[in-house]
């Protein structure tokens, strides 16, 4: 009869086991898939404001001279700090959460100039994304004007 309780006792432990491992086992795989959704919505958000930068410059930049466009980018995507880099005729979006995986976009192929306190690095200008960003045609190409 000792012998008998031992085993039910062991069992229920092997069970009780086997049962918790399934549960972390399931929840893995919903905290997996919650990440893959949200880091695909981050990309979409990405990909829409990076288009809709080159858009602008590519308005403004076949519009008249004097035409311009105030816009501001919002200071992150969801948390995640980001970076906009503008140069002729392409825009690129980085989204610095440590793969830093960058967007690019084609937009106007024309002269664009920086004007206030617009950085440039390698060609690139760099926009800072918690100030609003002046898009400008001034006759001879696109000003993109940022106040300090």
């Amino acid at each position: 009869m000792g012998r008998k309780k031992g085993q039910i006792a062991m069992e229920f432990f092997a069970y009780s086991a086997i049962f918790l491992l399934a549960l972390m086992a399931i929840s893995i795989g919903i905290s997996l898939v919650e990440r893959i959704e949200l880091e695909g919505r981050n990309a979409a958000v990405a990909r829409e404001k990076v288009m809709r930068v080159a858009n602008v410059i590519a308005l403004v930049g076949s519009g008249e001279e004097g035409f311009s466009y105030r816009m501001n980018l919002g200071s992150d995507i969801n948390g995640i700090p980001y970076r906009v880099e503008i140069k002729e005729g392409v825009v690129h979006l980085t989204v610095l959460d440590g793969r830093n995986t960058t967007y690019p976009y084609p937009t106007y192929i024309g002269n664009i100039e920086k004007s206030g306190c617009i950085s440039a690095q390698s060609g690139w200008y760099i926009i800072d994304v918690n100030k609003d960003l002046l898009i400008s045609n001034n006759g001879k190409g696109v000003v993109l004007w940022q106040e300090c």
